[in-house]
């Protein structure tokens, strides 16, 4: 349980950091490539899509 725990949390560790990049980089192929990450974790993530939907 507490193993479930710590891996969920480093996940949403690796979203904020991607929300943080977003925020950082202009809109051009930088912000492009942040978005297609984005997409790969709320694939892999499944209920944190809500949550990184607008990293597009």
């Amino acid at each position: 349980m507490a193993c479930e725990s710590v891996e969920l949390f480093s996940r949403v560790m690796i979203v904020w950091e991607l929300s943080e990049i977003k925020v950082s980089v202009p809109f051009n192929g930088t912000s492009e490539a942040v978005g297609r990450i984005c997409l790969e974790l709320g694939a892999e993530l499944g209920e944190w899509n809500t949550f990184i939907g607008d990293c597009k």
